[in-house]
Order: C-alpha cells, then structure tokens, then sequence
C-alpha cells in the first residue's frame, strides 16, 4: 500500500551586516587593493566597490544624477508614459539598474543614466 507523509520546519536564519569606518587615506588605500575591475555581476566586490564609489547613495536608497536626486524605491513614468522601476543592481560604477516592460518588450538593466539622459524627464509615480 502507498504511503506519503508530509512535515513542515520553521527555519530561522540570521544576518549580519557590518560597517567599516574609514579615515581618507585608508579609503584611498582600500580602493588601491580593491582596483578597478570587478568580474561577475552580484560578486560581493563588486557591492563593495559600488558602495566605495557611492557610499551616501547605498545609505539612503537615492542616487543624483545631473543634480536630480532619485528615490531607489520609487517608478517613475518618463516622456512615452512607461513606468521604469529600479532593480536593485547597479552597473561596475555604481550606477542603479532599471527595468520597463513595455507591451510584450522587457527593457532590463538600463543604467539610470541612460534612462534619464534618453528621455530628459522622469516623473516619481
């Protein structure tokens, strides 16, 4: 005779998270060990090095560009009426990704700058 059981678990995880404080020089002296070049998108240096070039932008969820401050949380509709919102990634300098689903068209992992500087005006919804 077949036979299934079922169980449930509860899982509790904990997380860490840590903040390093830096006088400028070691900064400077941090961002020479950590270079340039970081090699796979969500590899935790290139986080680390997206927080070195934009340390305020990671601490508040925004992000200025051409002295227009964004709320990383927020979707703004540009100048066609298309919502574009942030993916939560952002590119090897630092900059946020944004996404737009346009019809049947998914627009992924445009770096606000793009965005912006394409259609000149976005409107937070």
């Amino acid at each position: 005779m077949a036979e299934a059981t079922k169980s449930t678990r509860t899982v509790t995880t904990t997380e860490e998270s840590f903040t390093l404080t830096l006088a400028p020089a070691e900064f400077d002296w941090l961002k020479g060990v950590v270079g340039n070049t970081v090699s796979v998108n969500g590899d935790p240096g290139e986080r680390v090095w997206a927080a070195m070039k934009s340390p305020a932008a990671v601490e508040t969820g925004t992000y200025t560009h051409k002295g227009v401050t964004y709320d990383l949380k927020a979707e703004y509709l540009d100048t066609s009426h298309d919502v574009w919102e942030f993916t939560g990634e952002r590119d090897s300098a630092g900059v946020p990704l944004m996404s737009c689903a346009i019809g049947g068209d998914t627009y992924e992992n445009w770096p606000l700058t793009r965005v912006a500087d394409h259609y000149r005006t976005l409107r937070k919804i």
